[in-house]
């Protein structure tokens, strides 16, 4: 991520001599984003009966996500591989996956935090106009959606769904928008255009099924 210009404080890096768990907390309320890394491993050390600090820390940030707006402070689990999605101080925030695809994870991610893509930065030459025409609205649209801009976000979405009507992911994340937005009916249709388009998008479907029960 801080190849991708994302200023990124990490504590193995970031930590001076002296007491370090007042330093990690003074480290997330300075942070506008809590980025926090899901694993089989990981998810044993959160929610149990004897928490590592993993917990403390997380519950840490929850405490500053419940007090602030999105547009102020968000936590984003980012899952590495294909595990649960933890307890309910994070099933609320929208996840990010990247165990099918690290490298190209990374880059909506960044993107969505202000920062770049690397992908962009290697093929820039070799993308279409539409190609980087979408990628900017789509990077636009995330970086609304975690400032707490919903209905902006919305717009961005809404603008690539019509100048790229055949493209699932876009309108899997406006569907995404519209539920953020209360507005679930349209939520369901614009989800069930995404795995009209890719019956694969396996995210899209469960989001479906769920809706459905």
């Amino acid at each position: 991520m801080k190849k991708r210009d994302v200023n990124v404080w990490f504590d193995k890096e970031r930590l001076r001599p002296g007491s370090w768990k007042p330093q990690i907390k003074k480290a997330i309320s300075r942070s506008k984003y809590f980025v926090i890394c899901i694993s089989e491993a990981a998810l044993r050390k959160t929610g149990d009966e004897t928490p590592g600090f993993q917990d403390e820390e997380l519950n840490y940030a929850y405490d500053i996500a419940n007090q602030q707006s999105d547009q102020d402070f968000a936590i984003i689990p980012v899952r590495l591989e294909d595990c649960d999605r933890g307890d309910s101080r994070l099933s609320g925030f929208q996840q990010y996956d990247l165990f099918d695809d690290f490298e190209g994870g990374l880059d909506r991610l960044s993107l969505h935090l202000g920062g770049r893509s690397l992908f962009e930065a290697k093929t820039e030459e070799e993308l279409s106009e539409d190609d980087k025409i979408y990628a900017r609205l789509m990077g636009r649209a995330g970086t609304a959606f975690y400032a707490g801009a919903i209905e902006k976000s919305f717009n961005f979405f809404e603008t690539v769904t019509n100048l790229f009507p055949n493209v699932a992911d876009a309108w899997y994340n406006k569907g995404i928008s519209l539920c953020a937005l209360g507005r679930y009916e349209e939520a369901i249709s614009a989800n069930n255009q995404a795995v009209k388009i890719n019956p694969d998008l396996r995210e899209a479907i469960s989001r479906k099924g769920l809706r459905q029960n």
